[in-house]
């Protein structure tokens, strides 16, 4: 794994940009205890790219029906009225956004 993939993929999940964690990241990765003969390690790095594209299918879709939702909450006659429940406003168009989409209440939100 190189730095240039750790940080593409802490990009991707919405992490902010800490040269300190990729690399401690890569640290921890390769430190001789988790260390397996080349095979295995080839095996063990084709696993987590396929778990890695099946986290970000699963983000893709909850995005996708995030906005499918909104749609239809736009549509729907008492609209004004579910929008003005405190916390609706992940469920507008004007408060939609990836983070909120993936990000449980409460948790802090990544720095850009």
């Amino acid at each position: 794994m190189t730095k240039r993939r750790v940080e593409a993929i802490f990009h991707r999940v919405g992490r902010r940009k800490d040269p300190t964690l990729v690399e401690q990241n890569l640290t921890d990765l390769r430190t001789p205890a988790l260390r397996q003969s080349e095979p295995v390690e080839a095996a063990l790095g084709t696993v987590v790219q396929g778990l890695l594209q099946i986290v970000e299918t699963m983000r893709d879709a909850v995005e996708q029906l995030e906005r499918a939702l909104i749609t239809q909450l736009e549509q729907h006659q008492l609209a004004p009225v579910l929008r003005s429940a405190p916390g609706s406003a992940r469920c507008s168009p004007h408060g939609s956004s990836r983070r909120l989409a993936t990000t449980p209440p409460g948790s802090p939100q990544p720095l850009d």
